[in-house]
């Protein structure tokens, strides 16, 4: 079959309903019984790392399979829905009411493709408590490490191949699961790459790791834009049921990098329980405290 005549009939498929395809979902938008995909098998590297999968993989974004299993084989990896993707739950309740944040949240568990509710609900109690301390800086939101919703898929033959078939379960599986919608596609051989614009607050490099274990595909692997505008943010970290936080109201020439802090320390051991600690100004001390360099990198 001829790239181009793959791709035609593509976009017609991509956009179907996941439903048709049996993929066994529930109403909240999770697969019902999604069975894992095992990394380790053709990447390297722990199954139930998904840093040490990625690592093994060596950010190639290569297919994790060799040669083109046949999607209409119930066994084909074509049709297994990637794991793991999350608590039905969780999935289900993002966006939540302050998204600002859920993405806050999400740092703290790199792991998860959203923020599990019991976090969510901890970070806002403590960011609540930590405003009426410091009123003045109070207006100071998250500057978020990515957008939260966007990832463009490239696909190689094989992956077309199974698309066009309407055999891709896998595919559908967790584009349901976490509320994709099919947008935008790159056509430019040998690279033809749907955007896919999830709904809701998503920990995107997880999201990566997600696609980049369906079979099919290609070289270009799940691209995702990361990084932030320097400025006034938060940082976090967790041990255990502590958390600390840092305050920064960063400015001057931010375009650049940000020439002045007043960082304000924090940490709590339970929701809302907060114990000021620390404020490093950059303007009395021109060296940052170690506590910053560690919350802040």
């Amino acid at each position: 079959m001829t790239h181009r005549g793959a791709a035609r009939r593509f976009t017609a498929a991509v956009l179907l309903a996941a439903a048709a395809f049996g993929c066994g979902a529930q109403s909240d938008g999770a697969p019902s019984d999604p069975t894992p995909l095992d990394p380790s098998a053709s990447r390297g590297g722990d199954a139930n790392d998904p840093a040490g999968a990625a690592g093994a993989a060596g950010g190639s974004g290569q297919s994790m399979v060799t040669g083109n299993p046949d999607p209409t084989d119930p066994s084909s990896l074509f049709n297994v829905c990637p794991s793991p993707i999350g608590e039905p739950s969780d999935l289900a309740a993002t966006p939540r009411a302050d998204a600002n944040l859920e993405f806050l949240a999400l740092v703290v568990e790199p792991d998860r493709a959203v923020a599990s509710q019991a976090n969510y609900d901890r970070v806002v109690a403590d960011v609540a408590a930590i405003r009426a301390l410091v009123p003045e800086l109070a207006s100071i939101e998250f500057r978020p490490f990515h957008d939260g919703r966007d990832v463009r898929v490239s696909f190689n033959e094989a992956g077309m191949e199974a698309l066009n078939q309407n055999a891709f379960a896998g595919w559908f599986c967790l584009n349901e699961a976490l509320g994709a919608r099919v947008g935008s596609v790159v056509d430019v051989f040998p690279t033809y790459a749907p955007l896919v614009t999830l709904r809701g607050v998503h920990n995107m490099p997880h999201v990566k790791w997600l696609y980049e274990q369906l079979p099919g595909i290609g070289i270009g692997g799940a691209e995702i834009t990361e990084g932030r505008s320097p400025g006034p943010t938060w940082c976090v970290a967790r041990d255990g049921s502590e958390y600390e936080y840092v305050l920064d109201w960063a400015r001057g020439s931010c375009s650049t990098g940000c020439r002045e802090h007043d960082a304000h320390h924090f940490s709590t051991r339970a929701a809302g329980e907060v114990t000021p600690l620390e404020v490093w100004r950059s303007a009395e001390d021109e060296l940052p405290p170690d506590w910053f360099t560690r919350l802040c990198p």
